[in-house]
């Protein structure tokens, strides 16, 4: 039990703060993933099917980290600036179109290639304007609700 809070307590630290540590994957890793779907996407036939046998494992580790990222990101709540936010995708939003907007984003923004994929992904979403964040209401500090 006391492993698994510690666990717990040290992916919330990383989460916070953005920068990635031992085993969690950056941005970076996360795009050199995503170049081979975004490859695969903008090529037809044989040479589709020769993308597809040589980097199916990487264009997996990309479509199943974003898909999850954007299942596990629909309808949660992040706390900004002492505000709650309620986080949404644009109606129709689909994987590909995120992948395609994280690889763009991240070439537009080298420095968050040591980041935390999710972190970056998230900036990629709501730069795009593909994930909202809807003010919900003010955090309550915890000493002054008493």
């Amino acid at each position: 039990m006391r492993i698994t809070l510690i666990g717990i307590f040290v992916l919330a630290l990383c989460g916070v703060t953005g920068s990635a540590k031992a085993g969690m994957m950056t941005a970076g890793e996360l795009a050199e993933h995503c170049k081979w779907s975004t490859a695969y996407d903008n090529t037809e036939g044989s040479k589709q099917d020769a993308i597809a046998t040589e980097h199916g494992f990487e264009i997996g580790i990309c479509i199943g980290f974003v898909a999850g990222w954007q299942e596990g990101t629909e309808g949660a709540v992040i706390k900004i600036d002492n505000v709650f936010h309620l986080m949404n995708f644009e109606s129709g939003t689909k994987v590909g179109q995120l992948v395609r907007v994280f690889i763009v984003y991240i070439k537009q923004h080298p420095e968050f290639e040591n980041k935390l994929a999710d972190f970056a992904l998230g900036g990629a979403a709501v730069d795009a304007k593909l994930l909202a964040l809807k003010p919900v209401g003010p955090a309550v500090n915890a000493a002054s609700a008493n």
